[in-house]
């Protein structure tokens, strides 16, 4: 099988843009990436991970379109804090669109998870994260899912609209 299609280990200021990066085991593989740009790529079908950073910070994701990671997920983002993703779909995976693990203060705007074949977005122990015009829809299982992650912002989250998909999410607001 395939490796990476573009590996940065220990990486500082690394910008991966308008490229096309299909059929690999994981698309893009950021390890202890730094202050990194992924923008204006096409990602698709990845056996397991279209995107996952690990143990990565500051980084910019912007206008990609990543679909179709077969036997997984869109967006995997393990250990990683403070990343912006702007203007991303998620979509058509075979597991989650975007999943959160041990992930703090990262925020995504204006981010499409529709059609995967589990969750929308997933959070498991991944606390103050902001999701700003986030839509979530046909999804198998559900639009949102938060396991032990506390205070996370959705202030605009555009939830499914038909069954037998739903949508249910817990929000905590603080005054």
């Amino acid at each position: 099988s395939a490796g990476e299609g573009i590996f940065a280990n220990n990486s500082y200021r690394t910008i991966v843009g308008a490229s096309s990066i299909t059929n690999n085991y994981i698309g893009i593989y950021i390890n202890s990436g730094f202050n990194s740009t992924i923008h204006n790529n096409t990602i698709t079908n990845s056996y397991n991970y279209n995107i996952y950073a690990e143990s990565s910070s500051y980084n910019a994701l912007n206008g990609n379109t990543v679909s179709q990671a077969v036997g997984g997920t869109g967006l995997y983002l393990s250990n990683s804090i403070y990343n912006t993703l702007n203007s991303n779909s998620f979509n058509s995976h075979g597991s989650a669109g975007a999943s959160l693990s041990n992930s703090d203060n990262n925020t995504f705007i204006n981010t499409i998870t529709n059609s995967n074949n589990d969750i929308g977005v997933s959070l498991t122990n991944s606390d103050n994260n902001t999701f700003i015009k986030t839509t979530s829809n046909s999804n198998l299982q559900t639009g949102l899912s938060l396991s032990s992650s506390y205070l996370n912002y959705l202030p605009q989250m555009l939830p499914d609209s038909l069954p037998p998909f739903h949508f249910s999410i817990t929000v905590f607001f603080l005054e």
